[in-house]
């Protein structure tokens, strides 16, 4: 979360972060081949919204990003529990850029799947 709302060129962290942040902090610490790194902030900005974060506003938040992220299932309660507890860094290591982008885009993946059965149905009159 430090280091999507503080690293790309801000001087102060502002304590949120919003689409085109997580687009441009994509592009900034995954490699040139990622195809995560073709997603709009449009799509992006739609996945943040379908999961509740920002609150309708755009700006994600600390709480919102946990939603995000955080398994929430109760029988992960450990793992919960563990990442929460582990101190970060303000850098992000290859590591979680490369799966928060495979997040986003299994997101993104989804949504257009939603949308085309959605369209299929209206065009065969189910509402």
């Amino acid at each position: 979360f430090r280091s999507l709302q503080g690293a790309v060129g801000w001087s102060g962290q502002r304590g949120w972060f919003n689409a085109h942040d997580v687009r441009e902090w994509l592009l900034t610490y995954s490699g040139p081949t990622a195809s995560y790194g073709s997603l709009s902030v449009e799509e992006l900005a739609a996945v943040l919204q379908q999961q509740g974060a920002g609150g309708g506003s755009g700006e994600v938040k600390l709480e919102d990003f946990f939603r995000l992220v955080l398994p929430k299932s109760p029988a992960n309660e450990t793992l919960k529990r563990l990442a929460l507890g582990r101190a970060g860094s303000n850098e992000a290591s290859p590591e979680v850029v490369r799966r928060f982008g495979q997040l986003l885009e299994a997101e993104v993946e989804s949504q257009r799947r939603l949308k085309f059965h959605r369209k299929a149905l209206r065009d065969l009159g189910v509402s």
